[in-house]
C-alpha cells in the first residue's frame, strides 16, 4: 500500500496488475502462506473454517490540531471466508473514509456494510443531508441491520465531535474530545 501510494497517482492496485508492480518494484512477497499466517490470538483453528462467517476489526478516526481528519481499518479478516473475498476494508469509502467533514471506520461483516454505503455514507448524511454525526452514524447502522448485518461503526467531525454506533453485542471503543472526557467502554 504505501508503495502504490509514493510510486503511483492510484490509490488502489488489484489481481495481476498488482503482483506486477510488487515484481517491478522489487516488493516481498510470502512464499509460504501456511507458515506467515498464523490463528489470531482467542481463535481456535476449528472456527477459521466454520460455515458462519465470523469477523474482527481495528479501527481509528482521528482529528488533528490543524483540523485534519485521519481514519484507518485494520481488519482481523472473515473466518471461512471463499478464496478471492473482498470486503470493506481495502474498497475506498466500505470500510474508511476520511474528508474534510468527517472520518469514519466501520467494523462488521463487510458486505453488509459495502452495499449499506460504509463509512463515506457517514460523511455523506453530515454533509449533503445536514446530519449531526451521531445520528448520521446510527443512519448507517440502521440501514447494516435492515441488510442483515450487525457491527459498528466510529465517527470524528472536523468539530471533534465523536461518535459511536453499533448493533452487535457489543463494541469496543474509546474516545475523547473536546467536550468530551477520556473514556472506553465494550458494551
Amino acid at each position: 500500500a504505501r508503495a502504490v501510494m509514493d510510486l503511483t497517482p492510484h490509490v488502489m492496485l488489484a489481481g495481476r496488475g498488482a503482483e506486477n508492480f510488487c515484481y517491478k518494484h522489487q516488493l516481498e512477497f510470502i512464499d509460504n502462506p501456511e507458515s506467515y499466517y498464523v490463528v489470531p490470538v482467542g481463535v481456535s483453528p476449528e472456527e477459521m473454517t466454520q460455515a458462519e462467517l465470523g469477523h474482527g476489526t481495528v479501527g481509528a478516526v482521528a482529528l488533528d490540531a490543524e483540523g485534519r481528519i485521519a481514519a484507518a481499518t485494520s481488519t482481523g479478516g472473515v473466518f471461512g471466508k471463499l478464496e478471492g473475498r473482498v470486503g470493506d476494508t481495502p474498497l475506498i469509502g466500505s470500510g474508511t473514509w476520511a474528508d474534510e467533514f468527517v472520518g469514519a471506520s466501520c467494523t462488521g461483516l463487510g458486505e453488509y456494510f459495502i452495499l449499506a454505503g460504509g463509512a463515506q455514507d457517514v460523511a455523506s448524511r453530515v454533509r449533503y443531508q445536514g446530519a449531526d454525526l451521531q445520528t448520521a452514524a446510527a443512519g448507517l447502522i440502521k440501514d447494516v441491520a435492515r441488510l442483515g448485518g450487525d457491527g459498528g461503526v466510529i465517527a470524528v467531525s472536523r468539530e471533534g465531535e465523536v461518535a459511536f454506533a453499533w448493533n452487535s453485542d457489543g463494541m469496543k471503543r474509546a474516545g475523547f474530545g473536546p467536550n468530551q472526557k477520556i473514556f472506553s467502554a465494550t458494551f
